[in-house]
């Protein structure tokens, strides 16, 4: 009975945690949406940077390629794969906090 109670008394110690941390985001609403937006940019940056990388090791690399090394082939394919889904993560944020940066930029006009 007593290990119910103490579960209990965490459990909501940890809500009133959670519910602090949210306090202090509505604070800071600005701020985050700012920092939101910003990383969703940084993930498109990276995301291209690979994709260019990626090609950029196969195009160096052809003369190895058509001999048939497969190991710059590998690299270049994962790279470029490896961007192509950084990029695509990049469209799904932007999707999801599509009206919080809408917000955020009339916000900012005003």
């Amino acid at each position: 009975m007593e290990k119910n109670g103490n579960k209990k008394a965490e459990r909501d110690e940890r809500i009133n945690e959670l519910n602090n941390i949210f306090e202090e985001l509505i604070t800071d609403g600005k701020e985050l949406a700012k920092d939101l937006i910003s990383g969703i940019t940084q993930t498109f940056v990276a995301g291209v940077i690979a994709i260019i990388f990626g090609v950029q090791t196969a195009y160096y690399n052809r003369h190895y390629i058509v001999q048939g090394d497969l190991i710059p082939l590998l690299l270049a394919a994962a790279t470029i794969f490896v961007g192509l889904i950084i990029v695509l993560r990049g469209f799904i944020l932007r999707k999801k906090y599509a009206r919080l940066s809408e917000t955020y930029r009339e916000l900012r006009n005003l």
